[in-house]
């Protein structure tokens, strides 16, 4: 029997590498992942709806009190409708900013709330 300068037995011998098998690297040969091109299309997609339904919901809410507010000022005809064209405009730019600085200032947080919306979306 070899030993080494420290008056040691030598190590026992160990299977090739290859024959090796981890119950992490046996789970990841086994899990074949593919991520489709129809995948980047649902994110987008699911983002442009998010920014429609946020716009159309800046609308609905602010629409009605800003045509009581041009009637009681007693605004009439095509100045009315350019006033409200442009109040709504006014509205949904800056509540989209608003919404745009919220998403900035929390991001861990919407990131996983729209990671678990889109995960719901897609098993439907």
């Amino acid at each position: 029997m070899d030993f080494s300068d420290y008056r040691t037995p030598p190590p026992s011998p160990t299977p090739p590498y290859s024959q090796l098998i981890s119950p992490f690297r046996l789970f990841a040969h086994s899990w074949k992942v593919e991520i489709l091109p129809e995948h980047y299309e649902i994110c987008f997609n699911f983002l442009r709806h998010l920014f429609d339904l946020f716009v159309v919901g800046f609308l609905w809410t602010v629409s009605p009190p800003a045509k009581l507010v041009l009637e009681v000022l007693g605004v009439q005809g095509a100045l009315k409708l350019w006033f409200h064209g442009m109040a709504m405009f006014f509205v949904s730019t800056v509540g989209m900013a608003g919404l745009l600085w919220l998403i900035q200032e929390y991001l861990p947080q919407f990131a996983l709330i729209y990671g678990q919306a889109e995960d719901e979306l897609k098993l439907r």
